[in-house]
């Protein structure tokens, strides 16, 4: 089967609008390994670093948004976040299945900032997001 390319971003805000959810993304480059310690170099000469943290480094160079309806049966894959209440006990979980409606829940109250600051990979068929994958950052 054929998937469909998706791209990382960081996800801003979600919505809900006459029974539709709403992702605001900003795309970022997410780049690994050489790619990464190269771009690091250029981006960071001051950082008294030859290679990128953790072998990777997020380039942003345009901040832009776009607000992209969710497919209602959206595919979403995390790896790690609040179950319980406390960050303190969050543990990784590979490609753990969640609800659309779940992670909305997460970009609210004292989540939304943390949970934006992880990158996702999104996948837009037919321009609504059909997949939402967490990128683990250490």
């Amino acid at each position: 089967m054929h998937r469909p390319p998706s791209y990382p971003a960081y996800i801003s805000k979600i919505t809900s609008m006459d029974g539709v959810t709403y992702v605001t993304v900003d795309y970022i480059q997410f780049l690994q390994g050489a790619e990464a310690d190269r771009v690091f170099r250029q981006q960071e000469p001051d950082a008294g670093m030859d290679q990128a943290p953790d072998g990777y480094y997020i380039l942003n160079e345009e901040k832009k948004t776009y607000t992209l309806p969710v497919a209602a049966d959206a595919q979403v894959l995390m790896q790690i976040y609040n179950r319980s209440g406390s960050w303190d006990d969050a543990d990784i979980v590979e490609n753990e299945p969640i609800s659309v409606a779940k992670l909305r829940s997460l970009f609210s109250g004292d989540n939304q900032e943390l949970m934006g600051n992880f990158p996702y990979y999104i996948t837009v068929v037919d321009g609504k997001v059909e997949r939402i994958v967490q990128q683990f950052v250490p």
